[in-house]
Formats: C-alpha cells, structure tokens, sequence
C-alpha cells in the first residue's frame, strides 16, 4: 500500500462512522492507498466517490463533507487538475445543489485563473441560472477577460461574451475592439461580423490594418503553438522536447518585446504543464520584476510558485528570497516586504525544519533584516540612541535563545517561532557578536559562551566554536586556546578540515604571540594534564587529519614498541604500510659518558630482511564501514 503524502488537513474517515466504512471498504482502501505522486491513485478513488455518490442519493452531512474534503485535498495540492474541479461541481450539485456547484466553480476560476474552461462553464452556469445578476456577470467576463482573453486558444470564452452582450452594440463594438488584437488561433471568423457593424470608412480601414498586423503575429506564434502537445497538467514528468518548445517560444516573446498581455498569458499558460519546473517560474517572475510597478504582483507569482513546487526544490524559493532582500532597501514599501519576509522565513522553516544546514542559512538571512526594521540606525542619530538601540537587539536575541532553551516560545514572536534545534546555535551567535564587538561586554560574552557550551545543539556548531576561538585568540588566553586546541576531536567535534585550519592558524599565533613563560607552563610539574596537553609548536600538527589524537596516547606506545604503531609504519601515507628496518642499539639520545672509553657497538638490525617486501594496503573504508 502507497504512503499518503498530503497534509491531511481535511478529515475523510474520522467523519464517517464505522458501519459505513464497513459497508464502503472499496472507498476506504482507495483513500489510504493515496499516493501524491502517482495520478493513478486519485482517480481510483475519485471512481469509488461516483459510486458512493449513486448509492446514497440524499447522503447525511458527515458522508457529504467527507467526500468533498477528499477533493478539497487533492485539488489544494493540485489545483491545476481540471477534470477534478468539474467533477466537484457535479458531485457538489447532486449532494448540494445549485448554488453550492456555482461557489464550487467560482472557487475553481480563482485557485486555477488561467483556465479559460473553468472560466466559460462558470460564466455559462451564472448567466443561464442567474441572468439578472447583471452587474455580476459583467464583473466576472472582465475578469475573465483580462486573465484569460490572450490565450491563443481562448475563442470560445470571446464566443460567450460576444452572445452576452449580443443586443447591446455599445458594448459590442469595443468588445469587438479588444478581440481584434488579440492573436487568436481563430481571429479570422471576427472580421466579417465586425465590419458589419462599422459604417465609418476610417474604422473600418484601422481594422483592416489591426487585422493585418495580428494576422503576421498568428503566424509567428504559430511556429511554437503547433509544437505543444501537452497544454494540461500531469503528475508525469514533461517530455524535454515539450520544455524546450516552451522555453523557445517565451524567449522569442521576450527578445521581441511584445505585448505585456501577451506575454504574461503564454507565461501562465506554459506554468499548467510546467509548474514543477522551477526554471520556468524563474523566469517569469525575472521578467515582470522588470516592469514598473510590478512589486505586488511578482510577490504573488512567488508565493504561488512557493505552493505548488516540491519541497526539495530550493532555487526558486531562495531566487524569491533574494528579490524580497533586494527590494527591502526601498524605504517605500519596506513595511509591507519585512512582513511578506517574516511570513516567507517562517513557512521555509517549517518545510526544512530538519535540515540544519538549510535552516541556519535562512536565520542567517533574516537577523540582519530583522534588526534592520525592528532596530534602524541612521548616521545623524546620537551616539547614545544608537546604544540603546544595539542593546535593545541583543535583549531581543538573547530573550529568543532562552525561550527556546526553556521551551516556552512567544508565539505571538516571529522569531520564537522560527528557532529551532538546527537554526539556533546561530541566533546564539549573533547574540555573542553583538554583546562582544558591539558592546563591548566582555564578561558577559563569556558567560553566554560558558552557558551556551553546555547545551548540545549549540555545541555542535562550527560558527559557535569559531567565534570561541577567536574571542579567546582576542584576548591572548594561552591556557584557554591550548584547552580548546587539545578538546578538538574528542570534546569539541568540528569537521576535520576545520580542525585543520585551526590548528595550523594557532601554530602561527602561538609563535607570534606567546612568551616563553607561556610556552613553559604547558611543561609545569605541577599541572595534571601535562601528559595530555598538545603542544602548539612540537605536537599541534600531529592531530592534522587525525582530530582524536592526544599527546598521552603517543607517550603510552613510545616506550618499547613505538615501532609497530600505525603512524610509524605509514609514515604520513595512510593505509599505505611499510615494514622499514629499525636500528635497536641506536645511539642517539644516549650521553657520551655512557660509553666510558669504548667505542660505542656496530649498530644491529631488526625486519632487515622485510627490506625488498612490497608495501601493505589497509582498506579503512572496508574496516571501518563495510566490515560492520
């Protein structure tokens, strides 16, 4: 059985009691077996609601509601699905009647506007039932008019509203007007009944000319409209042929600079097909930012590519991201763009809630503009305000992190609700920063960096121990910084390239900076660790590649047989193994006293006859991962 994927946030079965699950075990099965990535699965059990729907004529409300919630769910995920909105409509009419089936295509005609064949049944159903709603039938074909009357195709919706407004000529020959220049696949059965109602010979040549024009503008579209096969939406993947054809035909709008109407329409129409195709959604709103005015509409084409994308497509959302970041910097609208910010970030971090890389990356994007809105700064501002300022954020920062600690988040707070295991080691951070370089608090900064080593999400942040370091490399804290260098690897768990990076940067700073006293005092006999101390000049480079390694572990085995231990025998090339001949009466090391008046011995050999021996392969990868 196929694990559902939708949200579920409309109840299906807890609405019905038992006996009719029992009774419909058909229905039941097909609603488990949803699977939101297969077509298949929504129309079994869009087949077993037509049969429910045939068995219970007059249905109690719970069997009503559940059967809608079922569409409701599918279409909220997939509200491109045509065929499902009219087959809602029909069931919605046969449990609800009339007006309920008339909201249900109004609805449709708003979750899927750029559908001229929800917009003609919509407008067919409102005009045949309710012909005195005049002044909303006019309202709705303007809409309509304006969302999908510049479709190549859309000849049937101008059909509908040239037999609306049929006896009114004074609104038939602008509605004449408009068609004209429109490039439809059909233009030319317009022409003639047009012409019939114009007697003033000038109009009737500015028609000809229109005519003329949007006749070699039919041609030039027809070039990439007879080469789409798929103008409907599907779960399965669109042919490249397909996506290549579109691409071709809005870059060709584009780069010849027409119409906005005509544009904005094949854009809509090429996102039914192609609306998990976040390149093409790129695209689109790439070129409206470019138009004048354009701030809400772009924030819209966004927050519905932000609906109906996978979630593991990230470029799209991070593009609409980084619009907002840029069009924060306008003081005109900045007001409305940190809110639509604040609401963007927060809905990012309920979708990758476990993701810590993605998470802290967004909490990393949205401080600045949170104390940049919340706490501005301007350069004729007194020194003093601008204190308080600074100090007000850092309150705000740190009253966040201990809410979170203490899990009693304000959800009444952006910020309280947007922390999270993965994302707050970085507010932690930036609460540090400020009290530090801002503040210039040094004491406090110490405490939150004893307080905040204890809690294990904050530990394991890179950001967190890097500013550590270079807070205490700051302040020149030798017996701190030699602590922090010998917990690398075992208490304190950083990448190892990290790792890397820091040691051989201490070494350098070590011999800048330190004084001999400083060096000796690793060396006291009175320190207990002294065993377990890494040097920062002799020892420091051996945990290179090697986090773990302590000074006490190559004292244990450098007694009598230091010779078989790894890093002798690999010599600095791991898992390449050399048996090398050793001396065992070596001198060196030993006084010359010890020899009294003898010459010292003729030196002896062990492994002298593993000379000519290849070397020896050792396969972690296989040790360490497989062979478990």
């Amino acid at each position: 059985m196929a694990k559902r994927e939708f949200s579920g946030t409309y109840e299906v079965l807890s609405l019905l009691d038992r006996s009719f699950l029992t009774d419909n075990m058909e229905f039941v099965e097909a609603y488990n077996a949803i699977d939101e990535h297969d077509i298949n699965t929504l129309n079994t059990v869009l087949r077993t609601i037509d049969k429910i729907v045939q068995k219970y004529p007059t249905p109690n409300d719970k069997i009503k509601t559940a059967l809608v919630n079922v569409f409701r769910e599918i279409l909220g995920r997939y509200p491109y699905l045509y065929g499902y909105w009219k087959k809602l409509t029909a069931v919605q009419y046969q449990l609800n009647g009339l007006d309920t089936s008339l909201k249900t295509l109004e609805a449709a005609t708003e979750a899927f506007p750029s559908s001229a064949d929800l917009w003609c049944d919509y407008l067919r159903v409102l005009i045949v039932n309710f012909p005195d709603e005049t002044k909303l039938i006019e309202e709705k074909l303007s809409k309509g008019q304006k969302l999908v009357g510049w479709q190549f195709y859309s000849h049937p919706y101008w059909d509908l509203a040239l037999d609306y407004y049929a006896r009114r000529e004074k609104d038939l020959i602008p509605l004449y007007w408009e068609i004209v220049e429109v490039p439809l696949h059909q233009y030319a059965k317009y022409i003639v009944p047009f012409k019939k109602l114009l007697n003033d010979p000038e109009d009737i040549q500015k028609v000809q000319k229109t005519i003329e024009a949007n006749q070699k503008l039919v041609g030039e579209l027809w070039h990439f409209e007879k080469n789409i096969k798929q103008n409907f939406f599907n779960l399965t993947p669109l042919p490249q042929s397909e996506i290549n054809n579109w691409n071709a035909y809005l870059q060709y709008l584009i780069a010849e600079k027409k119409s906005k109407k005509l544009i904005q329409s094949v854009f809509e129409r090429c996102l039914v097909p192609c609306c998990f195709l976040e390149q093409v959604w790129i695209k689109y709103t790439g070129w409206y930012s470019t138009l004048e005015n354009s701030l809400v509409d772009v924030i819209e084409i966004y927050e519905r590519a932000n609906k109906l994308l996978p979630t593991n497509q990230k470029l799209a959302r991070y593009t609409y991201l980084g619009y907002l970041k840029k069009e924060f910097n306008d003081q005109k609208h900045r007001k409305y763009v940190y809110d639509a910010i604040t609401k963007l970030v927060g809905s990012y971090m309920t979708i990758w809630r476990q993701e810590t890389v993605t998470t802290s990356y967004l909490m990393a994007q949205f401080l600045p503009l949170l104390k940049r809105f919340s706490f501005p700064l301007k350069h004729d501002q007194p020194a003093k305000d601008i204190l308080n300022q600074q100090f007000a954020y850092t309150k705000m920062l740190e009253a966040a992190v201990t809410s979170f600690l203490n899990e009693n988040p304000d959800d009444t707070i952006p910020l309280h609700t947007m922390i999270n295991e993965g994302n707050v080691a970085v507010v932690a951070v930036e609460l540090i920063k400020a009290t530090w370089l801002i503040l210039k608090n040094v004491l406090q900064t110490r405490k939150y960096f004893n307080s905040f080593s204890k809690v294990q999400s904050i530990r394991n942040s890179t950001s967190f121990w890097l500013t550590y370091y270079k807070f205490e490399k700051c302040a020149k804290n030798f017996s701190k910084l030699n602590k922090f260098i010998n917990d690398l690897g075992t208490n304190i768990i950083l990448p190892v390239s990290v790792i890397n990076d820091i040691i051989s940067d201490y070494e350098t700073f070590f011999l800048t900076n330190s004084t001999l006293s400083n060096y000796r005092s690793l060396d006291s006999k009175n320190s207990k660790d002294r065993n377990t101390i890494v040097d920062p000049i002799l020892y420091s480079k051996c945990k290179i590649n090697k986090p773990t390694w302590t000074p006490s572990k190559q004292q244990q085995s450098s007694t009598l047989d230091w010779y078989k231990t790894s890093e002798f025998k690999e010599n600095g090339h791991p898992s390449i193994i050399v048996e090398r001949p050793q001396i065992t009466n070596t001198i060196v090391g030993r006084s010359i006293k010890s020899f009294g008046l003898l010459a010292p011995k003729l030196p002896s050999f062990r492994n002298l006859e593993k000379i000519n021996q290849p070397p020896k392969y050792k396969d972690y990868y296989t040790d360490d991962y497989v062979g478990k």
